[in-house]
């Protein structure tokens, strides 16, 4: 089974669609892989062994009677515990809700189950969904599957060391401001953040509803690509032919946005562009002004949001909130609503430039993060610097409602993760995976 470890999702689909696999082996493989090895990672919070057991039965039996769902019938996938899965815990990463059972799948997990997908257990993340360090204080600080000490990202960062350690073959998370791209580049792992709403949030603990999104981490583009195209009925899994997309691609470049990248995140950003460039690519310089602002709109509607959901439950276990999340959530009480109206009038002037943007340039592309992955200690020295350096490429994308993909293209000199970010237009996945795999296929 050792060699299972690293397959394709749509390799070990064929095997299992050919009865070569058995999706009951396959799953009692996962799970003990992950009550043997998990403990030191902490990327799981809830490990559903015995309903995931069955689930394989049931997929088993399917298959054998010839009821073959698709590529991710009978594959062992994660969820991000802050979204509801039916008959099992939803902590949310919290102790507010330690005890607290999900009556029914959020949206994105009924559409994951009618493909035949086993959930194997609710990932590890940061209280609320609030944070990009992976530093749980009740279900444990999540180790990072390279590094020692350095952030895994955050807040999906349980999705993503269950699947960058093969415990299961791909996740889903939530993503305000970057939080299923952050984790993936941190980690090396694909990240997609589709446009807004595309994947349902209903049944996803809000952190701002305005901005929150659902995402998906896999191991490999091909496997990002079938999660995609398995939870959203109807999309177009073909695309053009990607050699003629890359030679006519017209790209924006966020010159002025991009200052003081580090050196090495800088390196691999040049070589990608000069790898598109030759091959007939076009790179734009783009002026972003309209960014100004982007922080300070952030943190405002994230506030007043977050404090709309979580008012009554604040009031009656404040003391249960991590300290850090109590001054964000409280502090939109406070804020006036004018500012609330501004910032949301700022949001859409956003939204609206990238619209001017990406009328005359296909895609956008940054790095994902500015730096490497930092120590977990860095967080405790400078929180908020490190927090604005952490989401200042994948924070303005979720104003935008744009799509949004996080790809592994290096590393640097000490072996950590450098993630290439690629951006299009709203409903444009299918091309953003196909630049990914270009990308990667022509390093």
């Amino acid at each position: 089974m050792e060699d299972m470890l690293t397959m394709e999702i749509t390799s070990l689909a064929k095997l299992i669609k050919e009865k070569k696999l058995s999706p009951v082996e396959l799953t009692t493989y996962v799970l003990e892989r992950i009550q043997k090895h998990d403990e030191e990672y902490h990327s799981f919070i809830t490990v559903r062994e015995e309903q995931a057991l069955n689930e394989a039965k049931y997929a088993e039996k399917n298959i054998a009677s010839g009821l073959y769902k698709g590529p991710l019938h009978g594959i062992p996938i994660s969820i991000k515990d802050n979204i509801a899965v039916k008959n099992t815990r939803l902590t949310n990463g919290s102790i507010v809700n330690a005890d607290y059972i999900s009556p029914q799948d959020a949206s994105l997990v009924g559409q994951l189950r009618s493909r035949g997908a086993i959930i194997i257990g609710k990932t590890n993340m940061d209280e609320f969904a609030n944070n990009i360090i992976g530093i749980n204080k009740h279900y444990g600080t999540i180790k990072h599957p390279m590094k020692e000490n350095y952030t895994v990202g955050g807040s999906s960062g349980g999705s993503a060391v269950s699947v960058a350690k093969n415990f299961v073959y791909a996740s889903i998370g939530t993503d305000t401001a970057g939080s299923v791209r952050i984790p993936a580049s941190c980690t090396g792992l694909y990240g997609l953040k589709p446009t807004y709403n595309l994947i349902p949030t209903e049944g996803i603990t809000p952190l701002a509803l305005s901005v929150d999104h659902a995402g998906i981490l896999a191991k490999s583009n091909d496997d990002l690509s079938t999660m995609f195209h398995s939870i959203i009925p109807g999309s177009q899994t073909d695309t053009k032919d990607t050699k003629d997309v890359i030679q006519r691609l017209k790209i924006g470049i966020l010159r002025d946005y991009a200052e003081k990248n580090d050196e090495e995140v800088q390196q691999a950003m040049d070589e990608v562009l000069a790898t598109l460039q030759s091959h007939g690519a076009e790179i734009k310089n783009i002026e972003t002004p309209f960014l100004e602002k982007f922080m300070e709109t952030h943190l405002t509607i994230c506030s007043v949001e977050a404090y709309y959901y979580h008012q009554q439950l604040l009031e009656e276990n404040e003391d249960l909130y991590e300290k850090a999340n109590i001054d964000v959530f409280s502090a939109g009480k406070y804020i006036p609503q004018s500012k609330y109206i501004e910032a949301l009038r700022t949001k859409r002037e956003i939204e609206n430039a990238y619209q001017r943007i990406l009328s005359e340039v296909d895609v956008l592309i940054t790095p994902t993060l500015p730096i490497l992955p930092p120590t977990l200690d860095s967080y405790n020295e400078d929180w908020a610097t490190t927090l604005s350096k952490m989401i200042k490429y994948t924070g303005p994308f979720n104003m935008g409602g744009l799509p949004a993909i996080s790809i592994p293209y290096a590393k640097s000199e000490q072996g950590l993760p450098i993630g290439i970010q690629v951006i299009a237009d709203k409903y444009q996945e299918s091309l953003l995976l196909s630049i990914s795999n270009w990308l990667m296929s022509n390093k």
